[in-house]
C-alpha cells in the first residue's frame, strides 16, 4: 500500500512540475510577439486491478496544449487584410488632400489674379505695364498648373514603388511559410510532437502576409496552404510562387502585379484576384485619386488654354495682326499595348471646336472583330462614337483616325491617354507684350479692349464639360480629393474597431493573462504541497513497516 502511494505521490509531484514549468513558460513568454499560452492537461493513470475493484494509481500530462482558435485566427486575418487595404488608401489620400488643401487655393487664387490682369489691362488696353503685368500673371499660373502636376506624377512613382516594394514582402514571406512548412512536417514526423514556437512564428508570418494580400489559408497533414482571393496557390506544402510588380502592358507609367510561375512566366493579377491587403489600396488609391486628380487637374488646365486661345485668336493686337495662340499645351496620344499581335498606327487630335467636351479620363481601344471597340475608362463606359465621312471617330472633343488596313488581331488593344500631356507641355505663346490681341477690330484704337473684355468674361462661363468654370472645376478637384479621404478615415476607423476585436477574442484563447497565470501558479502549488504530503506520509508508513520488521 505505502509502494503505490509513494507512486501516486511522485506522479502527482511530476505533474505539478511539468505544469508550473509551462506556467512559467507562459509567463516568461507573455510580451513575446505572437506567443500562444500553453496549457499542461492532467490526466488520470491507469486504475490498478484489484478484489475490491480498480484502485486509483495518480496521474500524469497527457499532452501540452497550445490554445488556439483556427476560426477566429482565420477571421482575424481577413480583418488585417481589409485594414491594411483601408490603412494605406487612408494614409496616402490624407497626405494627397492636404497638398490640394494647400495649392488649391494657390491656383484658383493665381487663377483669380490672372483675370484680375486682364481687366486692368482692359481700363487702359494701351498701356505697356499693364500688358506686361498679364504675361508675368500668365507665366505665374502656368508654374502653378505645372507644380501641381509634378507633385502629382511624383506621387506616382512614390506609389509605384511602394506596390514594388510590398510585392517583394509578400513573396519573402510566402518563401518564408513554405519552409516553415517544410521544418514543421519534419519535426512533427520525427516525434509527433508539434513544435510550438515553429508554429507561433508560422502563424506571425502569415499575419503578415495577410496585411499585405489577402490570403486563404487551409490545413492539411500540417501543411499550411495560401491560395489568393482567385483561388491561384501562394504558398503550396513547401513551395511558393513569387508575386511580383512590373509595368503594365497597356501604360508602362503604372506599375502592376502578378504572379511568376517556375518557367519565369508572369501572369497579371486583377484587383479582385488580389482581393484586399495594402497593395490593393495602394493600387486603389493609385487609380483612384492619383490618376482620377491628374486627370482633372489636366482637364481643367487644357478646356482653360484652348478657350483663351479661341478668344485671343479673334482679336488684333498693337501691331494690328491677329491674335495667336496664347497658350500651347500637350496633344493626346494612343499607345499600343505590348503584348498586342501585331500594331496599327491610329493618330489622335482634339477637336478644338468642342475642346469643352473632353473628359478627365484615360480610354481603351480594342479590336473586336472587324470593329473597334471604345471604352472610357473613368466610368467604364462604352463609347459609340460619330463616325465621320473620312472614317474617323468623333467623340468626347477628339478626333481619332483608325488604321485604313487594320492589322491587330481580336482582343488587341490601345490605350487613349487624353489630357495628361496638356500640363507637361503647358506654356505661355505670347513672349512681347504688343502681341495681347486687346482689340476686336483691327481698325480699332490702342485703346480699344473689346477682345479682353470677351476673355474676361471667360471667367464666369461654364466651359468645363458645360458644367462648370474653371474655378469651380479646381474647387470640385479638391473637394472631390477630400470627400475620398474623409471616406477613408472613416472606413479606416471601422476597420480598425473590427480588428481590435477580433484580436480580443483571439487573446482571450491564445493569449497570457498574467493574473490568471499567477492564480493558476498558485494553484498548482497548492497541489504540489499537497502530492509532497501524500508522498511524507507514504515514506512514514514505509518506515513503520521496515521497524516492525526489526
Amino acid at each position: 500500500m505505502s509502494n503505490n502511494l509513494l507512486n501516486i505521490a511522485m506522479s502527482g509531484i511530476n505533474s505539478a512540475n511539468t505544469a508550473m514549468s509551462t506556467i512559467g513558460n507562459n509567463i516568461s513568454s507573455s510580451k513575446v510577439d505572437g506567443y500562444k499560452r500553453q496549457t499542461a492537461i492532467m490526466s488520470a493513470n491507469n486504475g490498478l486491478k484489484t478484489a475490491d475493484g480498480y484502485l486509483g494509481t495518480g496521474a500524469h500530462i497527457s499532452k501540452i496544449q497550445r490554445e488556439y482558435d483556427s476560426l477566429i485566427d482565420k477571421q482575424y486575418n481577413k480583418s488585417l487584410s481589409n485594414l491594411g487595404m483601408s490603412e494605406v488608401f487612408f494614409q496616402q489620400s490624407q497626405q494627397i488632400s492636404k497638398l490640394f488643401a494647400e495649392s488649391d487655393s494657390d491656383i484658383n487664387s493665381q487663377l483669380n489674379q490672372f483675370f484680375k490682369s486682364i481687366a486692368t489691362l482692359s481700363g487702359n488696353a494701351g498701356d505697356q505695364t499693364s500688358r506686361l503685368q498679364v504675361l508675368n500673371d500668365g507665366e505665374d499660373l502656368v508654374n502653378r498648373f505645372k507644380f501641381m502636376d509634378n507633385q502629382l506624377t511624383e506621387e506616382e512613382r512614390n506609389s509605384n514603388e511602394r506596390v514594388t516594394d510590398y510585392a517583394d514582402q509578400v513573396s519573402t514571406l510566402a518563401s518564408q511559410i513554405a519552409k516553415l512548412n517544410h521544418d514543421i512536417f519534419n519535426a512533427k514526423s520525427a516525434n509527433s510532437i508539434e513544435p510550438f514556437d515553429m508554429l507561433n512564428q508560422r502563424e506571425i508570418f502569415i499575419h503578415d502576409l495577410s496585411r499585405l494580400v489577402e490570403v486563404k489559408n487551409e490545413e492539411v497533414d500540417g501543411f499550411i496552404n495560401l491560395s489568393l482571393s482567385n483561388g491561384m496557390d501562394l504558398v503550396y506544402q513547401d513551395k511558393n510562387i513569387d508575386l511580383v510588380a512590373f509595368n503594365s502592358n497597356s501604360d508602362s507609367s503604372k506599375v502592376i502585379v502578378g504572379v511568376k510561375n517556375d518557367l519565369g512566366v508572369v501572369k497579371e493579377l486583377t484587383l479582385a484576384a488580389l482581393g484586399s491587403g495594402k497593395i490593393v489600396g495602394e493600387l486603389k488609391y493609385r487609380n483612384q485619386v492619383i490618376d482620377s486628380a491628374n486627370n482633372q487637374l489636366n482637364q481643367t488646365a487644357l478646356i482653360f488654354a484652348e478657350s483663351m486661345n479661341q478668344v485671343h485668336k479673334k482679336g488684333f493686337d498693337l501691331n494690328n495682326a491677329a491674335g495667336i495662340d496664347m497658350f500651347t499645351y500637350g496633344q493626346p496620344e494612343i499607345i499600343a499595348n505590348s503584348k498586342n499581335s501585331r500594331e496599327d498606327h491610329f493618330t489622335v487630335t482634339f477637336d478644338t471646336s468642342k475642346i469643352g467636351d473632353v473628359q478627365a479620363s484615360e480610354y481603351t481601344i480594342t479590336r473586336k472583330g472587324s470593329d473597334w471597340e471604345i471604352n472610357r475608362l473613368s466610368d467604364n463606359t462604352q463609347i459609340h462614337p460619330h463616325i465621320l465621312a473620312s472614317g474617323n471617330f468623333e467623340f468626347d472633343g477628339l478626333v481619332v483616325t483608325p488604321p485604313t488596313r487594320p492589322l491587330s488581331q481580336e482582343g488587341d488593344s490601345y490605350q487613349l491617354i487624353t489630357v495628361q500631356n496638356a500640363i507637361p507641355d503647358l506654356k505661355l505663346n505670347i513672349i512681347s507684350p504688343d502681341k495681347i490681341a486687346a482689340k476686336a477690330n483691327r481698325n480699332n484704337g490702342a485703346d480699344n479692349a473689346q477682345n479682353l473684355n470677351e476673355i474676361f468674361n471667360l471667367q464666369q462661363e461654364h466651359r468645363i464639360n458645360g458644367k462648370k468654370s474653371f474655378a469651380e472645376s479646381l474647387i470640385s478637384l479638391s473637394t472631390s480629393v477630400g470627400d475620398k479621404a474623409n471616406k477613408a478615415s472613416s472606413d479606416y476607423t471601422n476597420k480598425l474597431a473590427i480588428t481590435k476585436s477580433l484580436f480580443a477574442k483571439q487573446e482571450s484563447i491564445s493569449g497570457v493573462n498574467l493574473d490568471e497565470e499567477y492564480l493558476e501558479l498558485n494553484t498548482i502549488l497548492q497541489y504540489y504541497q499537497a502530492n509532497a504530503k501524500v508522498l511524507a506520509t507514504a515514506n512514514q508508513l514505509f518506515d513503520i513497516l521496515i521497524n516492525n520488521l526489526k
